[in-house]
């Protein structure tokens, strides 16, 4: 049998079932998240003064930080993900997350 039989004999009975990419990647992105808040909790658990540091200017930013890196990776990656997409501002997004850590520093 010659390659093209078999990839032809393969192919036959194919059926075009497209999940849309957006719906993948944001059950990709729920998943993580509720696998990393359980290993979080299962692992290190909360602190016991969670309430005092919820007050903390510095345990907030974490948060800040963290939330703008996930927005930017979220945004470029979507773009990314589709070919011939440029990335737009996106890529200039990530440097979110190093300005609020130099303004952090510097304040």
């Amino acid at each position: 049998m010659k390659t093209e039989d078999l990839i032809g004999a393969l192919v036959a009975d194919l059926t075009a079932t497209r999940t849309p990419f957006r719906r993948i990647f944001a059950g990709a992105i729920a998943l993580g998240t509720v696998i990393a808040i359980g290993a979080f909790l299962l692992f290190i658990g909360l602190r016991p003064d969670i309430g005092q540091a919820l007050e903390s200017l510095r345990f907030l930013l974490k948060f800040a930080v963290t939330l703008s890196l996930l927005a930017a990776a979220i945004g470029l990656l979507s773009r990314l993900a589709v070919p011939g997409v440029s990335t737009g501002r996106w890529a200039l997004a990530l440097l979110a997350a190093p300005a609020l850590l130099a303004t952090a520093v510097v304040a």
